[in-house]
């Protein structure tokens, strides 16, 4: 994944263009200097970074009910199941710390209505 963060910050690097743009007054002259590049770049390499620093988000992650952040993961019969983004940490018995994601069916404080099973 960083090499394709770096690949795609190269990209931004080498479309960069500087721009510089006279202001101010004669007294004063005052040179304002631009930088532009390619916008689909800038956000390719933006979008990267996102994933990187939010691992197992998708876009448009969010719950439709409650719109809150979401993680995605494969069940045991590849079927996929949202959990909370943020964690729950704790001790256990002996002491050890233990970070989980709840299951976002049983935290989503706004859950459709689901019809009851004949």
């Amino acid at each position: 994944m960083i090499d394709k963060i770096l690949k795609a910050a190269r990209v931004v690097g080498e479309a960069a263009q500087i721009h510089d743009l006279p202001g101010g007054t004669i007294e004063s002259p005052n040179v304002e200097r631009v930088i532009t590049t390619d916008v689909e770049a800038f956000e390719e390499l933006v979008r990267l970074v996102e994933d990187y620093f939010n691992p197992g988000r998708a876009p448009g992650s969010l719950c439709q009910f409650c719109q809150a952040p979401l993680v995605w993961i494969k069940t045991g019969n590849n079927s996929r199941a949202p959990l909370d983004a943020a964690h729950v940490s704790g001790l256990d018995d002996t002491g050890r710390h233990h970070r989980i994601r709840l299951s976002h069916f049983a935290t989503c404080p706004r859950p459709p209505r689901r019809k009851p099973r004949p």
